[in-house]
């Protein structure tokens, strides 16, 4: 039963999002498709949560129908602004819902070393997992869905209070040991939309809220795989012109 707080919202969308990638593989052309495929593969990710909604809350009143039907609008923008960030990457889906750690996953937990000795094994589920692979590397990144404004923060890591992304990333390192790590994601899943003044704007709006922000490996061949520098759609813009990056960029060398 889905309400109205900004929680049960940033939830639905995640599972709208979940349910879209698994759809994907029934496009083999995806990317590459028009937004109204787009819409489709999106209404059928859909269907077992509206089924939720059959003679309950958001069919109780019209004021909930006609939010119900605004989740549906924006569902669907969520899937196209994931679409065309994927026409402008090099970056292919190679994962979704990805466990490690757990009973029946593939990959295996991961152990962390603590100071007396002891050891730590960590489980967690990757929520999307990309690829770039150019001549003879393999590029990683992952992606985590967050329900709230997420932002990685150098003091924060450095403590150890963030490192949730890193060692998701980590997990899909240890699967392939000779991958390269690119970068590490926060994508808000919420609604930006509340007083849209068209529906250009509101897509517009939606474009910059739902815009990656994490870590990325500091090499302008990769940062330029990701995204269209020049017109970034699923990124902030990272580069200057003279191709560093910018100084309030989490961008980080390999060492």
């Amino acid at each position: 039963m889905w309400g109205f707080s900004p929680i049960d919202k940033g939830n639905f969308y995640h599972a709208a999002i979940e349910g879209f990638t698994k759809t994907l593989a029934e496009e083999p052309a995806w990317p590459k498709i028009t937004r109204k495929t787009c819409d489709r593969l999106m209404e059928k990710a859909l269907e077992p949560l509206v089924e939720q909604w059959r003679g309950g809350f958001l069919e109780g009143s019209a004021r909930a129908r006609t939010e119900g039907e605004r989740y549906i609008r924006l569902c669907k923008r969520l899937g196209w602004v994931f679409t065309r960030g994927a026409q402008y990457s090099n970056f292919k889906l190679c994962g979704s819902e990805i466990d490690f750690g757990t009973e029946g996953s593939r990959m295996e937990a991961l152990t962390l070393g603590l100071t007396d000795g002891s050891k730590v094994l960590l489980e967690g589920r990757i929520d999307r997992a990309e690829e770039y692979v150019n001549e003879d590397k393999r590029y990683i990144r992952v992606v985590d869905y967050k329900s709230g404004h997420k932002e990685l923060k150098p003091e924060q890591i450095h403590i150890g209070m963030q490192l949730q992304l890193l060692l998701y990333l980590k997990a899909m390192l240890n699967d392939d040991p000779s991958a390269v790590p690119a970068g590490a994601f926060y994508q808000w899943m919420g609604d930006p939309l509340d007083k849209p003044d068209s529906e250009k704007d509101a897509d517009v709006r939606l474009v910059e809220a739902l815009k990656l922000r994490g870590v990325v490996l500091a090499d302008q061949e990769t940062i330029r795989a990701m995204d269209d520098e020049d017109n970034p759609a699923s990124m902030e813009k990272m580069l200057k012109k003279d191709g560093a990056a910018f100084a309030n960029k989490l961008a980080l060398r390999l060492e």
